[in-house]
């Protein structure tokens, strides 16, 4: 992760945020939506070079997140009716399927890279990758692996997409709102990319250029932080 942030993330956040703005301009009521499938491919495509995945992969992130919260189900802070048995517990039902499905969807992706990386035509950028070449340092070359390594390999790399949608795409919608109620910063802002980019889009390259955006962003951590149990301010 921190090579990825080293190198700007290859270019993925620049080439996804064009796609995300334009799904915004012709239908901004789906603005949530639209903001967790960003985040979603941005993710896919830094994990298994598949951007294809990216609604999924938010979608996915997004439940299992209400799964763990206190806000989820009643079984989150009512812990003994997560002991009731299983025929009579739709809470307990739900997680297994949804568990199971996440797992096999993470192996199967996990395999698809794996042949990739046997033919040659995996990305050298995305985490699959360096896993592999991880093996292959380790002399395996044939990238051979028992089902629980392929098992434990294949859930690394799908939580590593599971955080970056999370902690990513909150403090985005919550960027979105931060904007919608101070038009007159989002003027600043707006007011500082023109100067700085021009008719261009901004990258990763203008961070340290456009102050006024770091510090909306920044606020906007501060104001609505997306760490679960930390301490939220209303000023």
């Amino acid at each position: 992760m921190a090579e990825a942030y080293k190198h700007h993330f290859y270019g993925h956040v620049e080439a996804e945020m064009k796609r995300y703005l334009g799904l915004l301009l012709l239908d901004p009521a789906r603005f949530l939506d639209y903001t967790r499938e960003y985040c979603g491919r941005v993710m896919s495509r830094l994990a298994w070079d598949d951007a294809t995945q990216g609604r999924l992969n938010g979608e996915s992130a997004d439940t299992t997140l209400h799964c763990m919260s206190v806000s989820g189900p009643i079984t989150n802070t009512v812990t003994p009716l997560w002991f009731l048995p299983s025929f009579i517990n739709p809470w307990y039902k739900f997680e297994v399927k949804r568990e199971r499905e996440q797992r096999q969807w993470w192996i199967n992706l996990f395999r698809i890279a794996k042949q990739r990386m046997l033919r040659g035509d995996l990305p050298s950028d995305t985490w699959a990758y360096r896993y592999f070449e991880q093996l292959r340092r380790e002399g395996n070359v044939t990238l051979e692996q028992t089902k629980d390594q392929e098992d434990f390999a294949s859930c690394m790399i799908g939580f590593l997409n599971l955080v970056g949608v999370v902690t990513i795409s909150g403090p985005l919608k919550f960027y979105l709102m931060a904007m919608a109620l101070h038009p007159h910063w989002q003027k600043k802002a707006q007011e500082e990319i023109d100067r700085v980019c021009g008719d261009r889009m901004p990258t990763m390259q203008d961070y340290e250029k456009l102050p006024i955006v770091r510090a909306c962003l920044k606020e906007t951590v501060r104001w609505r932080s997306g760490v679960p149990l930390g301490k939220f301010s209303d000023r």
